[in-house]
């Protein structure tokens, strides 16, 4: 009698084990989405918020390799990877089976479906396919439960959080005959659907932005058919209004300027969502990144000084004449001590943008910088004060430093062609307050700044002991434009 090779036993062992001797055990092991036919671009790169990397993991063959717009998503048992479409384009996916414990089982002509539910929704079907040889479910489209045949797609323009989307798996080596389809597992996916395709192309986008764009605009974007923008701008800001904005899976509001040394080392978005704290740059750049994520175009960050010109993109100078008016008044109140008083910056009059919280007053044009006794100016009988109080409450943060070389905030473009204006540091306009949005840089200035002009050092001990540092009020706040905005 002929011995039976292994091979062929092994493969009989396949076959019972799959047709039921021990059970289904036919499973999905990874699942990859794909970017729709029509549109590349409405299939969205993720940043990881742990890594800043992308969760994309595929490579082309070129030479070097490229990414391709592909993300594994599920893999052995785990959600390892979110997912986003932009609304109105059929999500594409395909999967990998395996026999369980079994690597090399021949699994060829064996079929697979899938059904997608959204909280216990059926809401789209995997059509039946039989699987390759390497054991894949072919890349394949979403389409409409039946009757239905057509492809199925995120209603257009409608944002949509998913935490999780679910497929049920199934398989079959009869596919016509209904009773043969056996569970071949479940898979479970982290869906964003955008209102629009990103307004910056094919950048990457970190989770976070995704998820509080998504989850705040849940279900909005449409109005009378037809895309509704405003509504989401407006929705995604209710975030920051509240000075309490977190990251994805955050239990601590990220702050503005809650630590000195962290908020100026803070360089980018993902600097921001690594450390919980950034200065006002940087939270622009956030808000910004998170509309343009739904397509919300006509953003613009503004940088916002006093004086003449801005130095380096980042400081600004005072005028000769204002430079000349802060010698002038330095001399009639300083008196004979007025040669120990000298800008922060020997060589360049710097300006300054004092926030709200100070409490000037049009006969003074010197205080202290920070609380403490007043300083006498001897000679003179004169004293200088401290003007502040506790800083504006911003985000994560009652007391932020208060007064700054510069401020940042982002310019908005409405459909109807009008421009608002966004605080994110501070999150205003607030709920409480008139508006719901600035519309213009007045406004913005009115609400947030106290005055304008200069840092001062006074060596009233002498030039080797450390400077009382003076702010130099030029301008108070008198409801007309008197700050400089970047184009």
């Amino acid at each position: 009698m002929k011995k039976i090779s292994f091979t062929l036993l092994l493969l009989i062992f396949c076959c019972f084990f799959f047709n039921g001797l021990w059970g289904q055990t036919l499973m999905v092991k990874t699942v990859w989405f794909w970017y729709p036919e029509e549109n590349e671009k409405s299939f969205l790169q993720i940043r990881n918020d742990e890594t800043g990397k992308r969760f994309n993991d595929a490579l082309s063959p070129a030479s070097p390799p490229i990414f391709i717009k592909v993300t594994r998503s599920w893999d052995n048992g785990q959600n390892i990877a979110p997912v986003a479409y932009v609304s109105g384009f059929t999500p594409r996916i395909n999967a990998l089976f395996q026999i369980e414990n079994i690597n090399s089982c021949n699994i060829d002509g064996l079929s697979v479906k899938g059904e997608v539910f959204v909280d216990g929704v059926l809401i789209a079907v995997l059509p039946t396919k039989v699987l390759d040889e390497s054991q894949y479910y072919p890349i394949s489209s979403f389409f409409l439960p039946p009757p239905a045949t057509s492809k199925f797609v995120f209603e257009k323009y409608v944002v949509k959080n998913i935490p999780e989307l679910k497929i049920k798996w199934y398989s079959s080596s009869t596919p016509e005959t209904t009773s043969s389809w056996k569970n071949a597992g479940e898979t479970f996916h982290r869906f964003y659907i955008t209102h629009n395709v990103p307004s910056n192309g094919n950048s990457a986008y970190l989770e976070t932005c995704l998820a509080i764009s998504c989850v705040n605009a849940n279900d909005k974007g449409l109005l009378n058919q037809s895309p509704n923008p405003d509504e989401i701008l407006l929705t995604i800001f209710d975030e920051f209004r509240d000075r309490c904005v977190m990251k994805r899976n955050g239990t601590n509001c990220m702050k503005y300027w809650g630590d000195e040394s962290i908020a100026n080392a803070c360089l980018n978005t993902f600097g921001l969502i690594q450390n919980e704290d950034a200065a006002c740059g940087i939270w622009v750049d956030f808000l910004d990144e998170i509309l343009r994520s739904q397509g919300i175009k006509n953003t613009k960050p503004k940088l916002v000084w006093y004086g003449e010109t801005l130095l380096g993109g980042v400081r600004g100078r005072l005028s000769d004449s204002q430079a000349n008016q802060c010698d002038t008044d330095i001399d009639a109140f300083f008196l004979a001590e007025k040669d120990k008083v000298f800008f922060l910056d020997p060589q360049t009059p710097y300006s300054a943008i004092f926030v709200k919280n100070n409490a000037f007053d049009s006969s003074t044009k010197f205080y202290l910088d920070e609380s403490g006794d007043d300083v006498v100016i001897p000679g003179s009988g004169k004293s200088i004060k401290y003007a502040g109080g506790e800083g504006i409450p911003a985000q994560g943060n009652d007391n932020p430093i208060s007064n700054f070389s510069n401020h940042a905030i982002l310019e908005c473009s409405l459909s109807n062609n009008s421009v608002i204006y966004f605080d994110p540091s501070y999150g205003t306009p607030t709920p409480n307050q008139q508006s719901f949005s600035l519309a213009n840089t007045n406004e913005w200035e009115n609400m947030s700044m106290a005055g304008y002009g200069t840092y001062l050092r006074y060596y009233k001990n002498g030039i080797d002991e450390s400077p009382i540092i003076i702010l130099w009020v030029h301008e108070i706040e008198n409801n007309t434009i008197q700050a400089k905005y970047s184009n």
